[in-house]
């Protein structure tokens, strides 16, 4: 089946891009920061059949342009300056956040639910090797939820 989705990974769960690439002959696609205005290093993984496939290594192809990797962990200063100014906007939807659950309680158990089935999930993932429940700093985790 061809199909699309949305894995947002760390950096130290990069491994899982390859992972797929050499388990399943699936290839993963880096998704344009610019299209969403972010700049955080999520990635969006476009699933293709065995036939689509090519090689991680080599440029990629999106919907708007053509990238190559390398040029995908390179930062310029502008974007260093606005990854500065996220903490604020972070705090403002932390803030915005934390007021909807308090007037909310079937928001805040919903929230509470997927934290917990997240927690579970990420224990039991068949690539504990990749996905390392030791190195998850669960303060962070939890606020994000």
């Amino acid at each position: 089946k061809r199909g699309k989705s949305l894995v947002l990974l760390t950096e130290k769960e990069g491994s899982f891009v390859e992972f797929c690439t050499a388990r399943f002959g699936l290839t993963l696609k880096p998704m344009d920061n610019e299209e969403d205005g972010s700049d955080d290093d999520d990635m969006e993984e476009d699933v293709m059949d065995e036939d689509d496939t090519m090689d991680a290594r080599e440029s990629i192809e999106t919907d708007d342009d053509r990238i190559d990797d390398k040029s995908m962990d390179k930062k310029t200063s502008a974007d260093k300056e606005e990854a500065n100014e996220a903490p604020e906007d972070n705090r403002q939807v932390l803030t915005g956040v934390r007021n909807l659950v308090l007037h909310d309680r079937d928001l805040l158990e919903k929230g509470t639910k997927a934290f917990t089935s997240y927690i579970r999930a990420y224990k039991e993932h068949q690539c504990a090797f990749i996905f390392r429940f030791a190195s998850v700093d669960l303060g962070a985790l939890a606020t994000s939820f």
